[in-house]
């Protein structure tokens, strides 16, 4: 049995990968951590578009499409688009990989897709999971009805030159009432692969998020409040057990940075080391507006900034 790395899809590192497998629409069968994207709810309410396809060309390069029925966005009944990272499957037997999306010229598909970065054609997955699907009118019921129940999302934002950032309701976890999670996805839309840079200590070097979250009908912000773990307590554990990595994203690729649990903290729920040791909890029930401003991701300095979203907390 072959076994290689994957691409991590967040903050966990590269996770090993077996031999491929027969998988619906994907040649993977790995020991990968699950995507928030692969969700049919969160997929929809992440993805650009949403149709169902049938491969025309596969192999060598991004594979051809036609659109048989566009479900969401703005792509026309019977264009013709390229999609990136779509192997044959002979192409993903050779290589080895999981976490793989594979199509079969002839066959239909349903994809959610992200659009063309500037400058180019190329649709992207989603997610090589999450982003496709074999047609069949089971899973096309299925997605229309994840799209009736589409999640809170932002727009995309451009904040940091080649970084496109966009904030997203991560309903994937069961959760408590009350409670919200979200997921940051930044994607390079540049034309060459970046770096991001992730580390949780010193502080003076921390990597983390920070959320502005306001009612909307007061126009009163929540105020963040620190996790109830003792400044001392973080600094044993961090100064010992800190996370640092480094993950190349490639042109039109995404790293999703995961916010889980951002209004509510209790001991044994985490330190929230992605929102810098702190939580918001809403005072006043309602419709709030939702941004985020992640800090140290791309090197010192940086700062990268989403639109905003709307959720009733």
């Amino acid at each position: 049995m072959m076994r290689r790395e994957c691409s991590p899809w967040t903050i966990a590192p590269a996770l090993a990968c077996c031999a491929l497998f027969g998988d619906p629409g994907v040649s993977a069968a790995c020991d990968r951590a699950s995507s928030p994207l692969e969700d049919r709810v969160v997929g929809v309410s992440a993805a650009d578009a949403v149709a169902v396809v049938e491969a025309v060309k596969v192999g060598g390069g991004p594979a051809s499409v036609r659109v048989v029925e566009p479900l969401e966005g703005s792509l026309a009944k019977g264009a013709g688009i390229p999609i990136q990272g779509v192997l044959s499957r002979d192409e993903a037997m050779d290589r080895a990989f999981c976490g793989v999306a594979t199509m079969t010229p002839g066959q239909r598909y349903v994809v959610r897709l992200f659009g063309p970065v500037p400058g180019r054609s190329e649709y992207h997955l989603i997610d090589p999971v999450g982003g496709i699907s074999d047609h069949t009118p089971g899973e096309e019921a299925s997605v229309r009805q994840a799209l009736a129940a589409k999640l809170p999302s932002s727009a995309w934002r451009t904040s940091q030159p080649g970084v496109d950032a966009k904030l997203l309701v991560d309903a994937s976890r069961a959760s408590s009432k009350g409670e919200l999670d979200l997921v940051v996805l930044l994607r390079n839309t540049g034309e060459a692969a970046i770096e991001l840079q992730y580390r949780d200590w010193p502080v003076a070097e921390r990597s983390s998020c920070s959320l502005d979250v306001v009612h909307i009908a007061s126009k009163k912000e929540v105020q963040a409040r620190d996790v109830p773990i003792s400044k001392k307590d973080i600094a044993d554990y961090f100064s010992k057990h800190g996370r640092r990595y480094v993950s190349k994203i490639e042109p039109g690729e995404i790293h999703m940075f995961r916010l889980p649990r951002v209004t509510s903290a209790a001991r044994g729920w985490g330190y929230k080391e992605e929102l810098g040791f702190r939580f918001y909890p809403p005072t006043t029930p309602g419709p709030h507006r939702v941004s985020a401003k992640c800090a140290r991701l791309f090197g010192g300095g940086t700062v990268v900034t989403t639109a905003a979203l709307e959720v009733r907390l």
